[in-house]
């Protein structure tokens, strides 16, 4: 299920409300959940991973080439197929319910301070972002999911990773992106970008 992110009250980030926000309890903590953003044409959605350094470059050039349109960064959480447990690792289909959900909700936890890095870092920009996320096994399948169900129509996301980057690299090296541009609704304007620079661009 697609869900506006929650993230820690107390931290006092600058995301950007499309709304009243909502506050719920979450564990110990107290979290504000912003209601979900308007979709249109004028909102940007950067497909951001795990690792905060590997997206950046990707962040930057969507906010350089924004024009003033809204940002928002879009998330998609792969829950692991195995659990660690004493010292080794064991299929989540091999565990009893308590110790799956307790792990998810680590993960969960985990992703929610990885976007609060995102968040952090744009706010240190003055930059104001919301956040979409949802959790599937796929990732791909997860943004193109998160596309169809919020007829997103702006997505910039990573063509390779940064590391396979050259002037030479024209077209995508990414399995994901191979995939995204051939299942994402038509309606959808993605830009497929490597190490700050753009590869592809799927056009409506």
């Amino acid at each position: 299920m697609a869900v506006v992110s929650p993230m820690p009250a107390s931290s006092q980030i600058g995301f950007h409300h499309f709304g009243a926000p909502m506050v719920e309890a979450y564990g110990q903590e107290i979290i504000e959940l912003p209601v979900a953003p308007r979709i249109s044409e004028e909102i940007i959605y950067v497909a951001v991973g795990d690792i905060v350094k590997e997206s950046i470059l990707t962040i930057a050039w969507a906010l350089q080439k924004s024009k003033g349109k809204k940002i928002c960064l879009l998330h998609v959480l792969q829950p692991s197929q195995t659990i660690p447990l004493l010292g080794t690792r064991f299929p989540a289909s091999s565990l009893d319910e308590e110790q799956v959900k307790a792990h998810r909700k680590t993960e969960m936890k985990n992703m929610l301070k990885t976007l609060n890095r995102y968040l952090l870092i744009c706010r240190q920009i003055g930059v104001q972002v919301g956040v979409v996320h949802t959790a599937m096994d796929s990732i791909e399948k997860g943004i193109v999911d998160l596309i169809s169900k919020h007829g997103i129509k702006k997505v910039v996301m990573g063509a390779a990773a940064d590391k396979n980057y050259s002037r030479k690299l024209k077209d995508l090296k990414s399995k994901k992106a191979i995939y995204v541009r051939q299942e994402a609704p038509a309606s959808c304007h993605i830009q497929f970008i490597c190490k700050g620079n753009l590869i592809h661009t799927r056009f409506v």
